[in-house]
């Protein structure tokens, strides 16, 4: 099995996500992993951050994981302050 990986930036991924998801009425998307406190929030917050501002429609994440646990990883909450997301919108999280 081959395995291609495009020659894309986090930043030109997105960008490309966004041009190809302009059309729509609304985005959604799920990220999930184990614990559901590092990377799912992560990448739920980026997201919404990222293609809220890129794409004028609608968008809505979520994250899950096969256990739960009562808050965000300290690591994950400062990687998310220093990208951009609110503490709002992280003080939110579920």
């Amino acid at each position: 099995m081959d395995v291609i990986v495009p020659d894309l930036s986090r930043k030109d991924a997105f960008e490309a996500l966004a041009r190809s998801l302009k059309d729509k009425e609304e985005v959604r998307a799920l990220f999930v992993c184990g614990a559901n406190i590092c990377r799912s929030p992560y990448m739920e917050m980026k997201f919404e951050k990222e293609m809220g501002a890129q794409c004028p429609k609608r968008v809505a994440a979520s994250s899950g994981g096969f256990m739960t646990s009562p808050r965000i990883h300290d690591f994950t909450v400062r990687r998310l302050l220093e990208t951009g997301v609110s503490a709002e919108r992280i003080g939110k999280f579920s």
